[in-house]
């Protein structure tokens, strides 16, 4: 019996996959793609490259876009956004998860009653 060997999909590669155009709509998916696009380490030029590839730069684009809403001091997203053809996509509405679903959110804090966004991302690279 021969055993499938096993290749690993880098963090860019899966990324793109999971937010493929021509899977079945699942928000899940999507927010999981979300994450995977800003784990650390990956490259802005591999992903752009990918997204042109497989078609779905215009929701690369809208996640980027997020991205940038929520870390704007992270130089990923302008990155990535620059090396995209269509860098202010905007999908119609209920069309792709609201920016919420993208990130951890506080209501309250210490300090009171504030809203604190952080960008939902695996904490480990890839083995």
């Amino acid at each position: 019996m021969h055993r499938a060997r096993e290749e690993t999909l880098a963090n860019e590669e899966l990324a793109v996959a999971l937010l493929s155009i021509v899977l079945p709509k699942s928000q899940w998916r999507l927010r999981l793609g979300a994450a995977m696009l800003a784990a650390t380490g990956n490259s802005p030029a591999r992903i752009a490259n990918l997204a042109i590839q497989e078609r779905s730069e215009q929701v690369v684009s809208y996640i980027a876009q997020c991205g940038r809403q929520v870390e704007p001091e992270n130089d990923f997203w302008d990155k990535l956004l620059a090396l995209l053809p269509n860098p202010t996509y905007q999908p119609a509405p209920d069309v792709l998860p609201h920016i919420t679903r993208f990130v951890a959110m506080t209501g309250v804090t210490r300090k009171g009653q504030e809203t604190i966004m952080q960008w939902i991302r695996p904490t480990r690279a890839a083995a």
